[in-house]
Order: structure tokens, then C-alpha cells, then sequence
């Protein structure tokens, strides 16, 4: 009754006495009643009263109950106490009695108005046992265990109660049992012991798991039981309760498999703990804690304050400081409230020795442990940023302590990634500690949580948009090192009256152009790689690129500035629009979360207050805050905005789930497809339905299974993208209060979805919000209105409402006769970026260009909080020609380039022929952003024909932009393609076995022709810093492979020499030569204890004829490899059902006993049904074959065959492969319940990495098999086989891992010559002379007639034509005579 009744541990429910009973039985059978205190089960302690009057219990019943308490294997001891729970009034509790102290304990039985802490006492009006029977209790206790009790009017009664919510007493009644088991009644003082209880959800998680397991383990010992003979008086088949059973409740048991039928209960509990805060606080003394890992990229408060200015810290002070260097990923949270205002100097942001000579500082880079020469160099920053006082506006919003819950929740001290030992999984591929791992942290909102800049206008905004940090005189376009042109002396101190004499002579580089470049190489590869990869010139000069010498001087009058807004992100709790917003009535499942990248937008979180601050009287003190990138934050889709110009995605946030993953420590920012199953089932349907019209109820209020039904795709009926419906903004904002309303009213199951806020992101939107600089009335902000009228402005600009940030764009492009290309100058942008105050930030140089590229950064916090300017991203738009629609630019795998497949050579001709087509005939500007607030856009544009005019004349006067022919740039960036593609195809050729490191420079240096990538692989960033990559790029203008030698070896002599192997891992290369000879020593083992009965290296056909007699005399025996124990759950409940559906397939006449077909129910045992020795004890007659995969030396043994691996997606299809035909004996499995149909219906919820996980994790299980079926493949025209018999026997093929043998002899058996066959007729020319000879002529005579006639054939065939020779000559027509 136990199974049946498992649903009575759902939340908040009373459980049912027989699930109680069978958990309790189950953990003292498991120990076999070896415990502190002896346990009485539920039914057998019940007394018997029979008109009020006690009935004990008979001789029979005293003796079963003996044999099942094991009292007869047990000696007797009255001094172990008695425990046993007693259900009184629907309310459980436990009882002790202790037969030799004449004492009982009644623990747990009144709930209410009780002390916390449980102590001894008793009250005759609400403590008397009388109430419950426990007289007779104790009467029968004592008569079922033999004992000589004392009256029960001389027992001394003692009561511990404690505070129960009344609802959990059965879980709480099992736990006091459980801990009276483990550690007896008594503590060391001979007191009684009552352990702190945990919360009911957990322990009802931990009951379920029990008694289900307990459930499954009783049903295999019934089935073994019930088909077991058991000798005459056997103690087992005196306990046949089974007549109790029906069969629908066993059927019920072997049926259930995978706990589906309880996958609601688990997830409600795993929920209710989840959110639970009592579970999630942590005891304030514990020292050791997980370890976690600092936000380092955030913001940092302190940064602009002076040391000195920093205020002492109080004793609580100083304990949250203490407190929050435990907890480094919220070390630097901080009362930004509290801070006094300060000044921000203009410091002057310098990099490592930036006063000396760049080049001075790479000259001492020679080491190759100095990881910073595989870098770029930086430049200096000359001018500081202007001096900002100290603020005296307006900062934040009031304070308000009603904006959130900011009472009762999680503490600090439970932060670290706390992982539910109890926590049950829904299915069991379900990822462990989902609902743990996705709890409320305890961070809240402050009413001034959206806000980046302070309330009141920004501060000296102008001094911030482009400005010019190189001093007066700079000459701008002097970009070559004067260790080049030897514009230095070599003396200590040059005489001033000659310098020019003082000059070095260089007489080894060449200075070309870029034109120059491309004039000195031809279409001759040689030439090619010289020029652009080797950077040779003809005559052996090393090549020093100069792109100013194709400069064109372009005045500001030949130039068009525009200013626009890119892209607009809107923070909001309270989104409000002018048209409906569209609201997904199913969460949108996507590969990877939606805002991946940080778009330099932050909110400020507040952190969990300490658990000293909660449990203090008066409220909560501590207001502790920390910045978090929105990126940071779990988000999903909620909505979308479209109209013609596009659509907008607006996002929900849910900040208390802020944490990261345990097992990447990365942020974790995509929420799993359960949580939003769960938000949309519990949150957000239930909030639209109840303000859903008549006329709209049709369409919107629906359930989470409709939507996904609705939405289902295609003839295939694949899961599609669910239906956004629009709701006007009066219905929105009521859909939202009712969301939070929903989550306050049930914090156990929804605390995690609290605190939630809304995130409007709009990108692209340049072409929409354009404007001429100098044309008077035209605003970037009109424009947007006009090209997106759904945007409220007034409404998002104001801060009460929530904070906007826009990107404004400034174009400067060309006007010129010919078509132009302009690049960013480095030195004179890092010096602008630092007079505006930016942080240091990221810098990109173009196609590996030692001075030009473009530049990112951040402005430092509380310069950017009184300016309103976050960041700025300065960039050439030639970037568009290759800018894919998702702005991630990719390459191929280097894998690709290093197999020369055709996916790198298409991959490098779509680039080569991007920057030889059009783009030559267009002009491409440069682009200098600034993502501000709402309310400096809108002071930009009160001053944009004033002040920003002359601040870009000044800009541009500064020449910080190079321009150059397109045409010249773009044959530039096709040409080095071109020769890096032609290197690529020459190394192929060569092979050397260092090509993959050889492979990943080239590849690197492709890519970087058309954006910055971020090194991964440690053998590229190793190699660049090997070749001295900055160094190159700094005195060449351009990195050249300067000692790359095509004609001999090494090619590449600064690099490793040699492909390691995780260098060909990652290029999936093979680990042999060509000539079968292993790139890699093997190790031989030193274990001995492996023999090889019939040599180490034997011939294939032995191998054949042995594996086929004595298959047993050459395979090793079998044993259950760990490796399968850490696999995911999925893969093994799959491979549990191929096994058991495979072997159902299989005939009954071929099995031995068909009634012991194996079935099995885990892992472990599904595995040990393909063992040579289960195979061979199941099947009637079968026969074993060899497999030749991996068998070193195989070659020469006839087709190869596919490993065990490989195997698996014979057994696994794909769907893609297409169902078989119906009379394939693959079908079968297609359709429900079939294994294939589970695996194909389980694979489509999943990622394509998810996907890839189950898939190795299979192909890792038939790896470890020792034999399977002969199957081939089923297809719509070809059945296929599952199980193949050959000569009247089952076909298996046996695992080349389990061979007892190093690899396969190529020396080949000597075979018996082959015996020349007897003739019985004589040759034609020999019977010819002998029948001459018998007809009287002589042997001369009968040799002329031979070879005349042999004369005759030859001069008859040369008569012939052509056509008569090749003529085709019927076959005679037979006659049948009747």
C-alpha cells in the first residue's frame, strides 16, 4: 500500500500511516534492527480493544511478530528502549518506553504554544497518556516482546514538545525515529537527545527516495520469492502477505521505471526548498565554504577615491568587511548611499611605463615566459581628463523599504552554491540541483536599483564626447619607428649642429605602402607569400609597412558627419509603450541566454543582509550594494515590440537567482527549461487568464501543455516557437501586478521569481534615428519617434520609470572623388579616450596593423554617474563588408584549415572575393559611440548645432583618421588572405609534424584580417608570444612570419617543433604516420599478470578460428567499469531499455529458457547482458566473430569494420536517417514504446550540446561491451537486421578491447602449395600428331600439315574488318523436337 500511497508526500499534506510505516521498516531492516533502540512498526504496536477493554496479543501473533522483528536473532535485552509512532487525532508522534527505568517518553505530541527548544515536563490535563491509550500500549508492548512490565500507573511519563506547523508531523515523527535509531535516547549526560529538525520539504524529499527505493528492491524480492522453491519450514514462506496484494498493484511496480508518476510531488518540493529561507541559511560560525569567484570586470566604487579620503570603519563595519572577504563574489559591495560625494581628478591614465618609448619596453620582452610580447603594445595618454568637483545634486531616489521584501529571506552566509543532498530530479536525465542551483540568494532591489548616473543633468558633458588628447605640434601622420628610418644616433650625447649626420643607416628594410605592396607581388604564390606573410622583398629586404604614404588629406569641409542612435536599453519595473506589447504565452527556449555579451549596462543589486543584521531586533541595518552587468543576470524572453522598422526584444530578469555555475564558474545567466516551465505554468499564465476579456479568453487563457501544442511545427509536428499575444498597456500593467501579487502570496514556491524587472533592448536602429550634424532641425531622437512611434520617450526618459541608456552614433565619411576607407589612427584615439577619462578598455588593431584599429571602454564609475556617459567604442565601418547579421564574426574550425577540407578553402574564398568585389567601389567612414542616459542624449541634442559642432571641427582638425583608396585597402586584405591560404595548402603538402601549431597562426592571422579575435588555445597564444608578436607588428607596421622557410625544415624554427597531443586533439588529426607507425611511443604495461595464450601478435586467421571455438580462451573476463558510474542518468535509462527491447525481439525458440530472457533494471546489470558469458548461456546456439577496428596492424584483414563505438548509431538512429520500411525489424522500435522513439522524443528538448553529451555517453557504454548483435543498418528501401543467424546460429561480434593480444601479425601463414590437378585428356596439338601419326604419316610430315594449318587460321583472321572481328556472334537456336 506503501507505492500507492506516495502521493500523500506531496507539500503540505498528511502523509498516510503504511508510506510512514514502510520508510521506518525499510531503515531498520536495512541494519537489520542493529540499532540504539528497538522499533515496534505502526500496525503491530496498535492495541487491540475490544469494548473498551484491552485485548493482549496471542501466542500466534506474539511468535510472527517475533520473526519479523528479528527478536529470535537478537538477544534479549530490556535495557535497549522500545520506540514506536503513534497517530492520535491525525497527528503522529513518537513514543519511547523504557521497560527497565519503568519510564515513557512522548515526544513531539502537542504542536502548539510550546517553547522552541524541546525540554522535559509534563502537564496532567494535556500530557495525560490516558488520552491516547497508552496504558495499553505499554502493555502490549511489553507482552509482544515477552517482558515482565511494571503497572503502568508506576511509569513515570515524560513529555518533550516542540512547535509544528501541523501538517508535517509525519516526516518530523520519522526523522525523531530515524535519529533515536542512529544515536539511542540518551545523550552524554544522560539527557535526552532531540536533534535540530529540518525543514518538512526536505525531509519529505528523503522519505520519497527511500520508499521508492525500498518499493523496487521488495518487488525483485518478490519476483525471485515467488518463482524460488523454498525448503519445507523456511522463515520466508511463513510471511506471504501477498494474498493482501492485487495484481494491478504489482503490475503498477514493475511498471514504473522512471518515478513519472511522482515527477509533480519532486518538483513542487525541490521548488519549496529551493526558496525555502530557513533551509538556505547557514550557521554563522562555519568557516569553510565553497570556493567562489570574484567579479573582477565589475565596477569598482573606490576606484576614484582618494586613499586618504577613505572614513574609518566601526566594529560592525569591520565585520562585514571581514564578513564580505569570505564571499569575494560580493566583496565589493558597498552603501552607496551612505558614501559622502567626492571629487574625481583628472588623473592622467598611463599603462605599464607608458612615459618611455613603446619600443623600449618590447626590447626587453625577450624571454619566452614574458607572455605579454604574444600582445598588442598600448600607447600613452598624455592629456588627463578635466577635473570634476565633488557633486552636490541630486544622487539617488528615495529611499524606499516598501519596494521590496526586504525581511525573511536568504542570508549572506548562504551564497556559496549549496547543493540539496535530498534533491530529487524530476526525470532521471534531468540535470542535478536545478531547483537548488536557481533558488533566491537573497538579493533584493532598492528603489534606485536601475540607476547608473545621478538624478540631477550631467556634468560637463562636452569635455567628454570626442575629444583631443594629443598635444599641440603632434605631427599624427609620423607612424614609422625611428629604428626604421635610423632617425637616431648611436652616441651619447649628438652634436647639435649636424644631426642629419647623426643618423643610423638602415640598409636592411624596405618602407613600402600598401600599393607598393600589391604593385611588388604577382599572381605567382612564391611572390604572394614573400610579400604579404613573409614580408620579403625582392631583393631579401625585410618589408616595413608605411600606410601613410597612400594617405589622401581630407579637409573637414570633404567630410559628412552624421550622429545617430545605434541602439537603445531600456531598465524598467513598469515597462509602458504607445502600441500593445506582444507577451509569449510559452518561454522561448534558446542555445545560449539571450544578452551573452555584457553591453556595459549595470543595475545595482542589494546583496543579502548577514545573519547577525537578521536576527537582530528592529529591522534590517545593513544596505550593502554591488553592480551587476545585465548579462550577469538569469534572464528570458517575455515579449517583443515589432512594427516596420523591426522588433524589439524585451527581456525579464529574476536577480535573486544571481549566482554562477559550479561547474564552469561561470555566470549562470540561461535558465533551465523547468524553471520556466514552472514561471509561466504557476506566474504568468495564471495572471493573464484572470484579466483576460470573453472575447480574448480563447486565445490567451490557455495552459502551458496547449500553448506547446499549439506551437507545434511542420508535418513532423517539431516544437515551434510559442504564440505571443499583444495586450494593451492597461492590461499589461494589471498582468504585472498580478505576477507580483502571485509570487508575494506564496514565497516557498515562487521567492525565486521575485524581485523580477524588465530589460528593453533595441539594436540596429541607426537607419532609423539618423541626422546630418550640420543640417539645422534634424535630432536623431525625432527620427527614432518617427521610425519606431511605439516608444513612450517622455516616458523612458523619465527616472522614476527606470533607466534609459542610448548609443550615439557619430559617422564621419568621406565626400570625396574617389572611394575612401577610413582607419583610426591608435595613438591619437588612446590619447583621446584618455582625456575623456575611459578606463583601459580594449584596443583592436586591424589586420594586424601595429597603429591603426579601433578602441572600447568603459568610463571610470563615478565619472560616468555625474557625466551620464557609460562607454565608448570607436571603429571603422570597413568592418562592414565581412559583419555578419549577429555581429560574431567566425572562422572555420582550425581543425577545417588543418584537414584543407573544403569548408576553409570555400571559407577563404567568400572572404577574398567580399573584399575584391563591390566594397572597391564604396567609400567606408569611421564610427565613434557613446552609450549615455536618456537625459544626456537629450542635452546633446539642445546643443548639437552649438557646442558638439565645434568640438567635431576641433576633433577633426586633430587628424586622428587615416584615409586610403578602398580599392587600395580592400586588394590589401584580399591579397594577405590569398597568400596565408596559399602557406596553408603548402604545409598540407609538406606535413611537418609540427602542422598544427603551424595551422592555428595561420588561421589566427586570417581571422585577424577582418576583426580582433580573443586567443583560447594556449599553443597560439604560446606561439605569438614565441614569434615576438608585438615586437613585429610595432617595427614592421604589419606581423610578418619573417623566418618562414617553405623549402626546408624546421619551416617555422621560433615555434614548438612538434604537435603535442593536445594540440592534435584539437585538430582531430590521427595519432599514426602514414606508414602505420604510431606518432606516439606506446608505453608498455608493467603488469604481467595478462597473458596472451596464443601470442602476443597472432595472424588474423588464428584470431578468427580461435574467437570462434574458444572465444573465452582469448577475450578477458568482464567486470563493471566506474567510468559508466559517473555517466548521465539519460544514457543509462536508454541503454537499459535497448537491452530489454532487444532481447524481447529475439525468438523464444533460440533461447535457452525463455522464461529467464534477461530483463534488466539498471545499468549495471543491461551491460552484463552482453558479456561473453551471458550470451553464451542465454542464446541456444550462436557464434562469436572478430572485429578489426583499432586492432593495431589490422590492415590487410579485409573491410574495416566500425568500432564498438560506432556501433552505437546503428542501434541509435537519427531521425534524420528517416523511419525503415515496415517490414524491417528496426521499425518496430520507431513507434511508441520502442527505444528509439524514446530516444528520438527525448533528444528534441534538448541543445545541440545536450544532444552531443547523451550521444558520447552512449557511444562510451558500447565501448565498454564485450559482444553485440551483427546488426546492419534499416533504411526505407533496405530492411536491415537486428539479429542475424548464419549456419543455423546467432551471429555476435565481440569487442577488440577485451582481445588478449598487443595487434595483428603481418607476416602471412604459410599456405600449402597448390597440388597440379591430373589431366585425363591429352592437349589439342598433342592428340593432333598423334592421330597424323596413326593415319600412316610421319612425325615431319605431321608436323608441315599442323603448321600450315595454323598458316591458314592466321592469314583468315587478318582478312577480316575491324567491325567483322568485334562482331557478336548469336548463339545457335536449339530445336525441340516434340
Amino acid at each position: 500500500m506503501a507505492f500507492q500511497n506516495l502521493g500523500t508526500l506531496r507539500y503540505q499534506t498528511w502523509i498516510d500511516a503504511t508510506v510512514l510505516n514502510f520508510h521506518l521498516l525499510s531503515r531498520w531492516y536495512s541494519v537489520q534492527g542493529r540499532t540504539q533502540v528497538r522499533y515496534v512498526d505502526f500496525f503491530s504496536a496498535i492495541p487491540s480493544i475490544s469494548s473498551g477493554i484491552h485485548v493482549l496479543p496471542e501466542v500466534e501473533e506474539t511468535s510472527l511478530f517475533k520473526q519479523r522483528h528479528l527478536i529470535h536473532s537478537l538477544p534479549a535485552n530490556p535495557s535497549a528502549p522500545i520506540a514506536f509512532v503513534v497517530m492520535h487525532a491525525s497527528h503522529f508522534f513518537v513514543v519511547v518506553f523504557d521497560y527497565q527505568d519503568d519510564s515513557a517518553f512522548v515526544l513531539g505530541r502537542r504542536i502548539s504554544n510550546v517553547p522552541d527548544t524541546p525540554h522535559p515536563y509534563y502537564d496532567e490535563l494535556h500530557d495525560d497518556w490516558n488520552r491516547w491509550n497508552g496504558p495499553f500500549y505499554w502493555s502490549r508492548i511489553a507482552a509482544l516482546h515477552g517482558y515482565d512490565s511494571a503497572d503502568p500507573k508506576d511509569v513515570s511519563v515524560l513529555v518533550y514538545n516542540w512547535t509544528q506547523n501541523g501538517y508535517d508531523c509525519g516526516p518530523i515523527a520519522s526523522f525523531v525515529m530515524e535519529s533515536l535509531m542512529a544515536s539511542g535516547l540518551y545523550g552524554a549526560s544522560n539527557t535526552i537527545q532531540i536533534p535540530p529538525i529540518p525543514c518538512g520539504h526536505r525531509l519529505r524529499l528523503q522519505m520519497l527516495a527511500t520508499v521508492r527505493e525500498a518499493c523496487r528492491r521488495s518487488w525483485e524480492d518478490y519476483r525471485y520469492l515467488s518463482t524460488t522453491i523454498l525448503p519445507p519450514g523456511d522463515i520466508w514462506s511463513q510471511w506471504d502477505d501477498t494474498q493482501a496484494l492485487t495484481e494491478d498493484a504489482i503490475m503498477e511496480v514493475e511498471n514504473e521505471v522512471s518515478g513519472q508518476q511522482d515527477a509533480s510531488i519532486i518538483r513542487e518540493l525541490n521548488v519549496v526548498g529551493s526558496n525555502c529561507p530557513v533551509c538556505n541559511r547557514i550557521d554563522p560560525g562555519m568557516d569553510e565554504h565553497c570556493a567562489t569567484h570574484s567579479d573582477d570586470d565589475l565596477p569598482n566604487e573606490d576606484e576614484d577615491i582618494p586613499t586618504g579620503d577613505q572614513p574609518p570603519l566601526d566594529a560592525k563595519a569591520q565585520r562585514l568587511r571581514d564578513l564580505l572577504r569570505r564571499y569575494p563574489y560580493v566583496s565589493k559591495a558597498r552603501d552607496r548611499d551612505s558614501r559622502a560625494p567626492h571629487a574625481v581628478n583628472g588623473a592622467n591614465i598611463q599603462v605599464e611605463s607608458a612615459t618611455e618609448d613603446p619600443l623600449e619596453i618590447i626590447r626587453t620582452r625577450k624571454h619566452v615566459k614574458d607572455w605579454t610580447t604574444g600582445s598588442m603594445f598600448r600607447f600613452p595618454r598624455p592629456t588627463p581628463a578635466v577635473h570634476l568637483p565633488a557633486y552636490q545634486g541630486r544622487r539617488w531616489r528615495p529611499f524606499d523599504r516598501k519596494y521590496d521584501e526586504y525581511e525573511c529571506g536568504p542570508v549572506l552566509e548562504s551564497l556559496y552554491q549549496d547543493r540539496n543532498h535530498y534533491e530529487i530530479v524530476e526525470e532521471a536525465y534531468y540535470r542535478p540541483g536545478i531547483w537548488t542551483s536557481f533558488r533566491d540568494y537573497g538579493y533584493r532591489l532598492l528603489s534606485s536599483f536601475s540607476q547608473m548616473f545621478y538624478l540631477d543633468p550631467p556634468v560637463r558633458l562636452a569635455d567628454h564626447i570626442l575629444p583631443v588628447g594629443i598635444p599641440d605640434g603632434y605631427d599624427s601622420s609620423h607612424q614609422i619607428n625611428d629604428h626604421v628610418t635610423g632617425d637616431y644616433s648611436l652616441r651619447r650625447i649628438p652634436p647639435p649642429s649636424s644631426p642629419s649626420k647623426s643618423k643610423v643607416l638602415v640598409e636592411d628594410v624596405v618602407i613600402l605602402s600598401a600599393s607598393d605592396m600589391i604593385q611588388t607581388s604577382t599572381d605567382d604564390s612564391s611572390t604572394l607569400i614573400n610579400t604579404f606573410v613573409r614580408g620579403k622583398y625582392e631583393d631579401g629586404r625585410h618589408i616595413c609597412l608605411n600606410l601613410e604614404l597612400d594617405r589622401v588629406p581630407l579637409t573637414s569641409e570633404q567630410l559628412e558627419v552624421t550622429v545617430d542612435i545605434d541602439s537603445l536599453v531600456w531598465v524598467t519595473r513598469d515597462p509602458q509603450f504607445r502600441t500593445p506589447l506582444a507577451v509569449y504565452l510559452g518561454p522561448v527556449l534558446e542555445e545560449k541566454a539571450l544578452m551573452q555579451k555584457n553591453n556595459h549596462v549595470y543595475v545595482d543589486i542589494l546583496i543579502p543582509q548577514s545573519v547577525e543584521d537578521a536576527k537582530d531586533t528592529g529591522g534590517r541595518t545593513e544596505w550593502l550594494t554591488m553592480s551587476f552587468p545585465l548579462c550577469g543576470i538569469p534572464h528570458t524572453t517575455f515579449g517583443t515590440l515589432s512594427n516596420a522598422s523591426g522588433s524589439m526584444n524585451i527581456y525579464i530578469c529574476f536577480p535573486r537567482m544571481i549566482h554562477r555555475d559550479e561547474m564552469t564558474h561561470r555566470r549562470a545567466k540561461r535558465i533551465p527549461k523547468e524553471v520556466l516551465d514552472f514561471f509561466w505554468e504557476h506566474v504568468l499564465l495564471p495572471a493573464i487568464s484572470e484579466h483576460a476579456d470573453v472575447g480574448s479568453a480563447p486565445y490567451v487563457s490557455l495552459t502551458l501543455g496547449e500553448v506547446r501544442f499549439k506551437a507545434r511545427k511542420g508535418t513532423k509536428k517539431r516544437p515551434g516557437r510559442p504564440k505571443a499575444v499583444p495586450f494593451s498597456m492597461g492590461v499589461l500593467n494589471k498582468i504585472n501586478h498580478t505576477m507580483k501579487e502571485i509570487i508575494q502570496g506564496d514565497p516557498l514556491r515562487y521567492a525565486n521569481y521575485g524581485s523580477f524587472f524588465f530589460v528593453v533592448d533595441c539594436k540596429g536602429i541607426k537607419l532609423w534615428a539618423k541626422a546630418l550634424l550640420f543640417q539645422e532641425g534634424s535630432s536623431p531622437i525625432d527620427a527614432l519617434l518617427d521610425g519606431i512611434p511605439a516608444l513612450d520617450w517622455p516616458y523612458m526618459v523619465n527616472r522614476n520609470n527606470g533607466e534609459l541608456l542610448v548609443d550615439l552614433g557619430i559617422g564621419i565619411h568621406p565626400k570625396w572623388d574617389e572611394n575612401l576607407v577610413g582607419l583610426w589612427r591608435l595613438d591619437c584615439l588612446e590619447a583621446s579616450f584618455g582625456a575623456g577619462g575611459y578606463l583601459r578598455g580594449n584596443i583592436h588593431h586591424t589586420c594586424t596593423l601595429g597603429r591603426y584599429g579601433a578602441m572600447q571602454a568603459e568610463m571610470s564609475q563615478e565619472r560616468a554617474r555625474q557625466t551620464h556617459v557609460a562607454f565608448r567604442s570607436a571603429y571603422s565601418l570597413a568592418y562592414e563588408v565581412i559583419r555578419p547579421n549577429d555581429n560574431l564574426p567566425t572562422f572555420v574550425m582550425d581543425k577545417d584549415a588543418y584537414a584543407l577540407n573544403s569548408d576553409f578553402m570555400q571559407e577563404c574564398r567568400e572572404a577574398i572575393k567580399m573584399y575584391s568585389g563591390e566594397a572597391k567601389k564604396r567609400s567606408y567612414g569611421v564610427r565613434d559611440e557613446y552609450r549615455m542616459g536618456g537625459m544626456a542624449m537629450e542635452k546633446i541634442m539642445d546643443d548639437l548645432a552649438h557646442r558638439l559642432l565645434g568640438q567635431v571641427e576641433i576633433f577633426l582638425a586633430s587628424n586622428a583618421i587615416l584615409w586610403i583608396p578602398s580599392k587600395v585597402w580592400f586588394e590589401f586584405q584580399a591579397r594577405r588572405v590569398r597568400a596565408l591560404q596559399m602557406v596553408q595548402i603548402s604545409l598540407k603538402e609538406l606535413d611537418p609534424p609540427n602542422l598544427g601549431i603551424l595551422t592555428g597562426i595561420i588561421c589566427h592571422m586570417i581571422r585577424c584580417t577582418s576583426s580582433t579575435p580573443i586567443i583560447l588555445d594556449y599553443h597560439v597564444r604560446e606561439s605569438m608570444a614565441l614569434l615576438q608578436f608585438s615586437r613585429i607588428c610595432e617595427r614592421f607596421g604589419l606581423f610578418f612570419l619573417s623566418d618562414l622557410d617553405m623549402w626546408k625544415a624546421p619551416h617555422l624554427k621560433e615555434v614548438q617543433q612538434h604537435d603535442d597531443l593536445e594540440v592534435l586533439k584539437l585538430m582531430q588529426a590521427k595519432l599514426t604516420k602514414p606508414q602505420g607507425q604510431q606518432a606516439w611511443p606506446r608505453i608498455t604495461l608493467d603488469d604481467d599478470e595478462e597473458r596472451f595464450p596464443i601470442g602476443n601478435m597472432p595472424t588474423w586467421s588464428r584470431l578468427t578460428k580461435t574467437i570462434r571455438d574458444k572465444p573465452w580462451l582469448v577475450m578477458r573476463s568482464w567486470t563493471w567499469s566506474r567510468q559508466l558510474s559517473y555517466l548521465e542518468p539519460v544514457a543509462g535509462k536508454l541503454f537499459v531499455q535497448f537491452t530489454c527491447q532487444l532481447w524481447i525481439q529475439m525468438e523464444d525458440a533460440w533461447l535457452i529458457d525463455p522464461e529467464k530472457r534477461p530483463e534488466p533494471t539498471s545499468l549495471e546489470d543491461a551491460v552484463e547482458c552482453w558479456t561473453l558469458n551471458t550470451t553464451f548461456k542465454t542464446i541456444r546456439a550462436c557464434a562469436f566473430n572478430p572485429c578489426n577496428a583499432e586492432v593495431h596492424g589490422s590492415m590487410g584483414t579485409g573491410r574495416r569494420q566500425p568500432s564498438f563505438s560506432d556501433r552505437m548509431s546503428v542501434f541509435f538512429p537519427e531521425v534524420t536517417q528517416g523511419k525503415p520500411a515496415r517490414r524491417s525489424p528496426w521499425n518496430i522500435f520507431w513507434t511508441k514504446p520502442g527505444y528509439i522513439s524514446e530516444y528520438h522524443e527525448m533528444m528534441k528538448g534538448r541543445t545541440v550540446l545536450e544532444q552531443l553529451e547523451v550521444t558520447n555517453h552512449l557511444a562510451k557504454i558500447f565501448s565498454l561491451l564485450q559482444t553485440l548483435p551483427d546488426a546492419t543498418k534499416g533504411s526505407a528501401k533496405t530492411p536491415g537486421k537486428t539479429w542475424r543467424v548464419e549456419d543455423e546460429r546467432v551471429v555476435l561480434v565481440t569487442n577488440p578491447k577485451f582481445y588478449k593480444i598487443e595487434g595483428i601479425s603481418k607476416e602471412g601463414e604459410q599456405r600449402p602449395a597448390r597440388r597440379k590437378i591430373s589431366r585425363a585428356v591429352k592437349s589439342r596439338n598433342r592428340v593432333h600428331m598423334d592421330l597424323m601419326e596413326h593415319a600412316g604419316y610421319g612425325e615431319l610430315m605431321s608436323s608441315k600439315a599442323q603448321l600450315s594449318e595454323r598458316s591458314r587460321l592466321e592469314q583468315a583472321r587478318n582478312r577480316k574488318s575491324a567491325k567483322a572481328k568485334n562482331a557478336r556472334k548469336p548463339p545457335e537456336r536449339r530445336m525441340v523436337i516434340s
